[in-house]
């Protein structure tokens, strides 16, 4: 395995277990020298990555999708330019959830993220998550500035909004997974908002 250094299974989160972020470095915290990350063994990674998308395309079962989400200037373009550009381009795209338009802004706050999902074979990287739709929502009151009634802003829109980003990920249904060309609905897509509150945008 490539990973000898590294043990990937500390990483891993579980289904319903509680993470404390102050217990997961960001740092290297392990003995690896640079030297020879970078000649031995991201050269394997790479190599390794190359073949298991080779495989994915030819298969066409499944989707792959990556999720970076950090703070502005963490890092998250590097590591896309870093990682994969030296996968297949054909295959392979790149979303950024930035400030929404005016259309997606017209739709159910989880219609882009659904928009950009994986076509079987395809890898799309993320770049920002479905939960940035209801952190910088409410941290810019972006609500506020749409035509959006006041009165439904409460703590429990964004309690609900959060909770649905995560129904909606566990929700996935891996065989049905694809793209759909500008301007079609995606599927599968969130559920439309019912009448008492819930927001198109939150």
């Amino acid at each position: 395995m490539v990973d000898k250094h590294i043990d990937v299974d500390r990483y891993k989160i579980k289904q319903n277990e509680t993470v404390n972020l102050h217990n997961i470095p960001t740092f290297c915290d392990i003995a690896i020298e640079k030297n020879e990350v970078k000649q031995e063994l991201f050269p394997a990674v790479i190599h390794e990555m190359k073949s298991w998308q080779e495989k994915l395309y030819a298969e066409k079962k499944y989707g792959l999708t990556f999720v970076l989400q950090a703070m502005d200037a963490a890092g998250k373009d590097s590591t896309i330019n870093h990682v994969f550009s030296e996968l297949n381009p054909s295959g392979l795209f790149v979303k950024s959830f930035k400030e929404p338009t005016s259309l997606e802004s017209s739709h159910d706050y989880l219609w882009r993220i659904h928009k950009a999902l994986p076509a079987r074979g395809e890898i799309v990287i993320f770049n920002r998550s479905q939960y940035e739709e209801v952190i910088v929502t409410r941290v810019h009151q972006l609500l506020e500035k749409e035509s959006f009634p006041t009165s439904l802003i409460t703590n429990h829109i964004w309690d609900r909004a959060g909770h649905r980003c995560g129904q909606r990920q566990r929700g996935l249904d891996p065989s049905r997974l694809r793209r759909q060309p500008d301007g079609d609905d995606p599927l599968p897509g969130p559920p439309a908002p019912d009448r008492h509150g819930a927001p198109r945008r939150v």
